[in-house]
């Protein structure tokens, strides 16, 4: 699995997949973020590299902010879809504003490459504890990754809560009712 993004957060997602025994590609626009990975992680110096070590059909896990640098690591002059195939899956783990993420999903969809937003709930204590995940998307892809979300979720903190959007929309009211 590859994951973009090596904040708190991020760290914890591929130490979560390194302990359920997950291959694990990363990359951080910081370099000093990727120096902190488990040795059994790879480090890559962009998101092309990332694409490049995967194997087809490929699974990204993104956890950046929301807005804009989502926008660029999927679409900018330097973003994963280039290097993208048919098949491939990316799984956006941040807070992303649900309507931007049905408008990604389209987007992707015209490229066949599959969307799925995954509201993620737990802070820095989700590496210890699990996170909670409020994933949106078709069936079949969230199916076949669904090992993936099951490694990084808390017991009963995983599920599927509808189509592309929805899990992002549920992570929303999720964060007004917190707050």
């Amino acid at each position: 699995v590859g994951v973009i993004g090596l904040g708190r957060m991020g760290r914890g997602v591929v130490n979560r997949f390194v302990a359920a025994g997950f291959g694990v590609v990363a990359y951080d626009r910081d370099p000093a973020a990727a120096a902190q990975l488990p040795p059994e992680a790879t480090a890559v110096a962009d998101v092309r590299a990332l694409a490049a070590t995967l194997r087809s059909p490929r699974v990204v896990f993104m956890l950046v902010p929301a807005g804009e640098p989502v926008e660029q690591t999927l679409f900018g002059d330097e973003g994963i879809v280039a290097e993208l195939e048919p098949g491939d899956i990316v799984i956006d783990a941040g807070n992303s504003y649900f309507r931007d993420s049905v408008r990604r999903a389209a987007a992707l969809e015209e490229k066949r490459i599959h969307f799925i937003d995954c509201g993620t709930s737990g802070g820095i204590g989700g590496e210890a504890e699990g996170y909670c995940l409020m994933v949106g998307g078709d069936a079949e892809p969230v199916q076949r990754v669904q090992p993936l979300f099951e490694a990084l979720a808390a017991p009963g903190g995983f599920l599927h809560v509808g189509p592309v959007g929805s899990g992002h929309y549920t992570k929303m009211v999720h964060n007004a009712i917190e707050y």
